[in-house]
């Protein structure tokens, strides 16, 4: 969270939305294919966003997705993690190699508040699914329901 507020500020960025997850991911770890731990975590996130978007009249989504920068961010699980929302998802670093992305965040100045372990980090597969399966995904979300519905009455704004 709190990179998120610095990234904002430093991007000039005025309204953040936050949402605490947190319980929500503990769920996934919980009830879910393990496996396919990001592609959960990540189908939530974007429903929660399209939330937010339709609400404030929003057209796309955009996320800091590149492919095969991480395992779980192969086409195939981006399909299947886009398959979750109706709006658009834009993807501008989606062809960038790591190199290139470190060099735009160090030239920019973000590159020193973005590094470091994130929270999904310690709760991921030490494997994760490289290809997703979208029906096992839809199979295992069944168990998940209503955490949407949570993660969206957590929805707080900030001014920044």
């Amino acid at each position: 969270l709190a990179k998120a507020r610095t990234l904002a500020r430093h991007l000039g960025i005025k309204t953040l939305y936050t949402v605490d997850a947190s319980r929500a991911f503990a769920q996934v770890v919980e009830k879910a294919f393990h496996k396919y731990y990001f592609i959960f975590t990540k189908r939530l996130m974007l429903r929660t966003a399209e939330l937010i978007a339709r609400r404030d009249g929003m057209e796309f989504l955009i996320t800091g997705e590149s492919v095969g920068q991480v395992a779980s961010q192969t086409l195939k699980n981006l399909e299947v993690i886009t398959e979750a929302v109706k709006l658009p998802v834009a993807r501008p670093l989606l062809a960038m190699g790591k190199d290139e992305i470190i060099k735009i965040a160090r030239k920019i100045g973000t590159l020193e508040t973005s590094e470091g372990k994130e929270f999904c980090d310690f709760l991921g597969p030490k494997t994760p699914a490289t290809e997703a399966k979208l029906g096992i995904v839809k199979n295992e979300e069944t168990k998940l329901e209503g955490i949407v519905e949570t993660l969206a009455g957590l929805i707080k704004l900030e001014t920044i």
